[in-house]
């Protein structure tokens, strides 16, 4: 059935079928009734954001690039906006309560889970740099000196562009955390 936002068809069934899916967007995005279900529906249409769906699992490029069955269920449930935790769950690590879709674990700023995952994303683009020959240098404290307020990448490649240096900081955020849930755009604040 076409949505009543799409005045008329013209032009190839993909271009067509793209306008209709993203009128059906838009109109469960204006009528979501949380900000965290608006935001979730927006992150959807990022890019890649369900790469992870349709990836091949390989061991070959290390441990971080398979999930287990179980883990792969709860990514999906998080997906889906639906519930992913128990109620009346506590974090252990700041003993605050637990949401019911998981969003406390991607945004707790005790968890460990947090450092983890920066530091695996951050060692798979060092290994990446490291196949490419670009002899990349994972941050190292104190390279800079007594600088107040500055620090080095996360990975720096030390010759990238015309005898310049690339560096590369990673962050891992969440956009359902208190400062993003209304950010149109949280991964570039």
């Amino acid at each position: 059935m076409r949505p009543p936002q799409v005045d008329r068809f013209s032009g190839t069934q993909t271009h067509n079928s793209w306008g209709i899916d993203e009128a059906i967007h838009k109109g469960l995005v204006s009528e979501a009734v949380t900000p965290r279900e608006r935001q979730r529906l927006r992150r959807l249409c990022e890019a890649h954001a369900g790469a992870f769906v349709t990836a091949v699992p390989s061991r070959l490029d290390g441990v971080d690039c398979c999930m287990s069955p179980k883990v792969f269920r709860t990514a999906i449930r998080y997906r889906l906006g639906l519930a992913v935790a128990h109620k009346n769950v506590s974090c252990s690590f700041c003993m605050q309560p637990f949401d019911a879709y998981g969003d406390h674990a991607a945004c707790c700023s005790k968890n460990s889970d947090v450092i983890v995952r920066h530091n695996r994303i951050r060692n798979l683009l060092a290994r990446i740099a490291e196949e490419g020959l670009l002899s990349p240098v994972l941050e190292k404290r104190g390279i800079l000196g007594d600088t107040p307020g500055r620090r080095p990448g996360d990975v720096t490649i030390p010759c990238w562009m015309d005898s310049k240096g690339l560096a590369v900081d990673v962050a891992v955020t969440s956009p359902f955390s208190t400062s993003n849930i209304h950010s149109s755009a949280p991964a570039d604040a």
